[in-house]
Formats: C-alpha cells, structure tokens, sequence
C-alpha cells in the first residue's frame, strides 16, 4: 500500500515544476533579447588645412544621453589651438541600423585653429559613457607650409619611378625629393587614406632629381586602393638647423582600374613632366604573385571557418585554422561559435521538456518518476540556455576580409580609421550598395569594399 507522504511529495514536485515553468519561460526570452548598445562615429570636415584656418570634427555616440557621455582627444599638438566646441543631444539613426530607427543620441562638435605647418594627429577621440570607453581613432591632418632661404629648393615634392600609368592594386615606387640639407634631417609620412605606403631602402647619399638640384630623401612602395583622382602622401621634414621644417606640396594622380579596358601602356598626359622616372620599379609578376597569395589565404581561411561554423565536432579544423590564422601574424581573432548546435540543443531542450512534463504527470501515481521529472526538467534548462547563448553569440554573420582600409564613410575618399591585414575576420553588421559595415575584434566599426568581405556564416544584410 502507498504511503501518503510520499504521493504528496510527488504532487509537490510536480506542481512545482509546472508554477515554474512560465518564469523559466520568460527568463530564457528576456536572455534571448538583444542588448541596447552604444556606437560612435568620428567625422572630419577635411584633412587638409590651411594655417589659419578651421577644421571641424563631429563625434556622434549613438544610443548615449546627455548626462552620461563625456568627450577626450588627449593634448593638442603644437599645429593646432582649440578654437570652440558644443555638446548637443538629438535623435539619429546609426548606419548600423538597417530600418532607420532614429534613436537618442549625443552629437560632440569640436573644432580646431592650425597654427603651425605640419603633419598632425589630434585624438585619439574616446567618448565616455559611464563606466565604458569607446574609442573612435585619431584625426590625421595636414598644415601645408614652405620655408625659403635654403639653397637647392623651399619645398618637398615626390617622384613617381617606374613607367605605365598607376593602378588600383598595383604597388609603385615612389621618391621623396628634397635639398641636400635634408638628407639627414627626420622624416615624417604617415599612410594616407586610400593607400598603402610601405617603407624602402633609400640610396646612400641620396640620388640625383630632375628638379632645381634635388635628391632622393627616401623612397617608398605606394599602393593605390582604388581607381580615379588619387592624393600622394603628405611628408615633413623636421629637425633641419633654426628649427625649420620643409613639407611636402600637395599632389595627385590619376589611378587606373586595376584591369585595363584598353591595354594602354602610355603614361597619362602630363604624368611624365609631374614626376621622373628614373629608378627600379617593381615586376607586374610580383604584384601579381602577391596578389595571388593574399587571395589563396582569405579564401581558405574563409573555408576553414565556414567548416568550423558547420560542424559538431570541429575540433581538426579549428587547429588547422589557428595555426594558419598563428603563421599569418594575425594575432587575436574572431571566435568562431558551434552554430551546428543550435537544432540539436533546441530538440533536446524540447524532449526533455516534454520528458519533465510526462514524467511528472506518471509522478501522481508513480513517486519514482518524480525525481526523473526533475532531473529531464534540468536538462531542458541546460540545454535551453545553451541553445539561448549560441544564437546571441551568432547574431550578426561574419567573414574574412582582404586587408586594406577600414574607411569611416562609404567612400574611398573618407578618413580611414585603421587599417586591417589580410585574413581578418569581422562581422557584417549590413550592406549598402558596394560597401560592407563591419566590426572587428576589438570593437572598431568602419566601411569596406563589399568585394573585399567573404562572408563564412551567411550573407549580410544590403541596403541597396
């Protein structure tokens, strides 16, 4: 005969689980939802500045308030004076947003005097929102200025070495000309925007120009990004005696698609006066072959991951993938999450669910299943969180990107925020037209060129 205690125990159990089913319920939703978060963009009314003049830098704090975000761009350097600033709130939408849902907002606008010719970084520009940081890079600007009474020249300028017309793509040697007095002096020349600039092994003493007498100061590999009206980079000279410094005259080129329609092998009109072209240049076969290379790895480890995204049991392709991410210098990358167990986690939480709610109805006349109720009513807890913290882990899709620019606009004439090697793996945050919004491990968020971005764990979002 059944003791009585023990069929209230069992009701007891059973009836506990059921009350606390629809608090489990709504716990596991409120996990599911996404998080509200902030996101910053840094724009910069230009980059090139003359003395006197203004340049103004917006900082927008997406999703912030008020009374909680404040702005740092560090100390100013000597070419520039702080000339006013506000804080405004307003209501905008991210570019990350693919409906245009306006949200609170807080726009910072800050703008700066030059002062001093030169090649200036101001920032980096980090908003503060209570207890987070975000950093939105450094603004690199441009002072243009000359300096007379040194014989020889009063100015920098470049020469483009090597003959054909420059393309997108394609590395060219390029020489910073300069007087003979600047041979020893300190040289400044960070990357420009839309380009890559690789340091070389300048001639010793210096190499002979075809302008007013000057030499060689240094010499770079330059490599536009992309077709049309292309700036050379801005250099300083400093150090040199009274204190001067020399700066570079502001030039561009024109830059050819990377295939040419036509074949033509001419130098542009004009092209040939504007720079020499004496000196070595690099074979179209090495180009090429670096291209190659750089293909070869985005695509396989574009592969690698999307094996790894699929699979229950990924553990072969995952080393495989680290090492090559390891001997590719790529340093900390995306984790790539076990997406192949979504289904199963989400079925199994289903039947033990269902196991609980059977078990604990047997459990009224059966005591003996109440205890496997509870036990199947754990694991399709267990696995419910498990399958909730799979799907926040995958919420945007991700890819593998050639390297190159991470640009703050859709346009390739926009600052660049920083710039990323090849193999990185980002998320698409969304598409719009021939462009990719993505995220990268450390946070930052910038625009690249669609065809660039292999996507492993499914299309983006476009926005055409």
């Amino acid at each position: 005969m059944e003791k009585p205690g023990k069929r209230q125990r069992g009701k007891h159990s059973g009836g506990l689980l059921r009350a606390r089913a629809p608090s489990l319920a709504a716990f596991l939703l409120f996990l599911a939802s996404p998080l509200a978060a902030i996101s910053v963009s840094v724009e910069v009314s230009g980059s090139v500045i003359e003395v006197g003049s203004e340049v103004t830098v917006l900082v927008t704090a997406y999703g912030a308030t008020l009374g909680e975000t404040s702005l740092d761009y560090g100390t100013l350097p000597a070419g520039f004076e702080l000339s006013g600033g506000k804080k405004e709130a307003a209501r905008l939408a991210p570019p990350e947003r693919n409906n245009g849902e306006a949200m609170p907002s807080v726009v910072f606008t800050v703008t700066f005097r030059a002062v001093t010719p030169g090649v200036w970084d101001i920032g980096p520009f980090v908003l503060r929102a209570g207890n987070e940081g975000f950093n939105g890079g450094t603004v690199n600007l441009t002072v243009p200025g000359t300096v007379t009474g040194i014989d020889g020249g009063e100015e920098l300028r470049w020469a483009m070495q090597g003959g054909g017309v420059p393309r997108a793509g394609s590395g060219r040697t390029i020489a910073l000309m300069g007087p003979k007095i600047a041979l020893s002096a300190d040289i400044l020349c960070p990357a420009p925007e839309n380009a890559l600039l690789e340091p070389m092994e300048a001639p010793a003493g210096g190499g002979a120009g075809t302008e007013g007498g000057l030499v060689t100061l240094a010499v770079y590999r330059w490599t536009p990004l992309a077709a049309g009206d292309v700036a050379l980079p801005s250099a300083q000279v400093s150090g040199l005696p009274g204190g001067m410094s020399l700066f570079s005259v502001p030039a561009s080129v024109t830059v050819y698609p990377a295939v040419a329609q036509d074949g033509a092998k001419s130098v542009l009109p004009g092209l040939a006066k504007a720079f020499s072209e004496s000196g070595p240049s690099r074979s179209a076969q090495a180009v090429s072959d670096t291209a190659q290379d750089t293909a070869l790895l985005v695509e396989r480890l574009a592969r690698l991951r999307s094996e790894e995204y699929r699979s229950l049991f990924p553990g072969k392709t995952r080393a495989e993938r680290l090492t090559l991410e390891r001997d590719s210098g790529l340093g900390e990358t995306l984790p790539v999450p076990p997406a192949a167990w979504k289904l199963p986690a989400v079925l199994g939480s289903a039947i033990f669910l269902a196991l609980a709610l059977f078990f604990s109805l047997l459990s009224s006349k059966i005591p003996l299943f109440g205890g496997a109720g509870l036990a199947a009513g754990f694991l399709a807890i267990a696995l419910a969180f498990f399958a909730v913290s799979l799907y926040i882990r995958d919420t945007h899709p991700a890819g593998v990107a050639e390297g190159g620019p991470l640009y703050n606009v859709p346009e390739y004439g926009s600052r660049t925020l920083e710039s990323i090697p090849d193999g990185t793996a980002l998320f698409g945050l969304r598409e719009a037209g021939d462009w990719a919004y993505v995220e990268g491990v450390d946070g930052a968020r910038g625009w690249i060129p669609r065809e660039r971005f292999r996507p492993y764990s499914g299309p983006t979002d476009r926005t055409e």
